[in-house]
């Protein structure tokens, strides 16, 4: 039975009380009536959430994540859920039957999948940063719709946490715009959605959050100046400048590759930028330091040799948590900076020890998908 939209935003309500309170077995429940009931985006949201923030329940999660792809039609998506589900020790027939569903009905579509989406991981909810290697430009020609834009700002937002990261490190800051952003609707997606930006950005491997910065036109819910916390899917959009270049900005590129070149010069002269090509999206800016890197932010590979002296001398301590119960690994997991996570690991640090939301350095690489360094820290 489908449900209505006032059924829809009760559940809705209910699944964000679960979250609050940590409830994963009502989570589950929100979301499996979701999925049985005609509502597969909405599921497939909840899944990714609770498979990010329960890491017991990763395997449920992957495996009604992979469903709900099937029910949208995104069979090349359910057949990598399903595929991470059997790695978590889901029951492999099972496993095997539900993909070979999946394969004969994306055979059956000529091998084209409905609407591509960004794939996550139940310890990639949604973001993250390509694996095996670095990229530094996003060749966007084959970006013909906004939820494509959407995706591409999801599947790469590791590069501006990263950028975050080591903004902070920085006496003298670089970021003059460090902007995301992200859907917001009032009671139900289908009444309405805005696309608001947001700044003063935190990620913690399964939530991000950040402060309104637009007035939203007609939403209810939520204003310029409040600060919220949302799951991943609900991002849209990221973009940061640094000397004048521009990272980032899918969707405004989108909207620029659309317009004329008269048009263009005057939207770049009201941002008092120049976005450059709209189809080369940058990732992080060029220069020789980047060019130098081998793909690793450069501070991170100036920081390693400090990083070991500071920890021989005593100055740091390898396990020593700050305020919010993170330890240095921690950290870096989150930004991928493999030259300092093997200096951290050559003094000892602990690979297992868990964050206060029970995640380890491991999960939190993983969750913007920084493969290199997630293979370092796999406990």
């Amino acid at each position: 039975m489908a449900l209505s939209d006032a059924e829809t935003q009760k559940l809705s309500a209910d699944f964000a009380r679960a979250l609050q309170e940590q409830r994963d077995a009502d989570a589950i429940q929100v979301a499996v009536t979701l999925l049985s009931s005609g509502r597969p985006k909405e599921a497939l949201e909840a899944f990714q959430t609770i498979g990010a923030q329960f890491p017991a329940r990763r395997a449920l999660a992957a495996m009604n994540s992979g469903a709900a792809c099937f029910g949208l039609e995104r069979y090349d998506d359910a057949i990598r859920y399903y595929e991470e589900a059997g790695k978590l020790g889901v029951d492999s027939q099972a496993v095997k039957e539900n993909i070979e569903e999946a394969r004969t009905a994306l055979r059956a579509r000529g091998g084209v999948q409905s609407d591509p989406q960004p794939v996550a991981s139940s310890a990639n909810p949604g973001m993250g940063a390509p694996a095996g290697g670095a990229p530094r430009v996003f060749y966007a020609e084959q970006t013909q719709t906004m939820e494509a834009a959407y995706h591409n700002a999801r599947s790469t937002f590791g590069y501006f946490w990263r950028e975050m990261h080591w903004e902070r490190r920085r006496i003298v800051k670089a970021c003059d715009i460090a902007h995301a952003k992200a859907a917001f609707w009032d009671y139900n997606p289908n009444e309405g959605v805005e696309h608001l930006w947001m700044e003063g950005i935190e990620f913690d491997g399964q939530m991000f959050s950040g402060t309104i910065i637009n007035q939203p036109n007609y939403l209810r819910s939520v204003q310029r100046g409040q600060r919220v916390s949302l799951p991943p899917g609900r991002l849209t959009d990221w973009m940061y400048v640094i000397g004048g270049q521009v990272c980032g900005g899918f969707t405004v590129n989108l909207m620029r590759s659309q317009m004329s070149p008269e048009e263009r010069a005057s939207h770049d002269g009201a941002w008092g930028l120049d976005f450059g090509d709209p189809a080369q999206i940058q990732l992080t800016p060029t220069g020789s330091g980047w060019s130098a890197s081998g793909g690793e932010h450069p501070m991170a590979v100036n920081m390693a040799p400090k990083l070991a002296e500071q920890l021989q001398s005593g100055g740091l301590r390898v396990g020593e948590t700050d305020a919010v119960g993170w330890t240095l690994l921690h950290h870096e997991a989150l930004a991928g900076s493999t030259p300092t996570l093997q200096v951290l690991l050559q003094f000892g640090a602990n690979r297992a020890q868990r964050t206060r939301h029970g995640m380890t350095a491991f999960d939190l690489a993983m969750s913007l998908g920084w493969s290199s360094a997630a293979a370092m820290l796999r406990v």
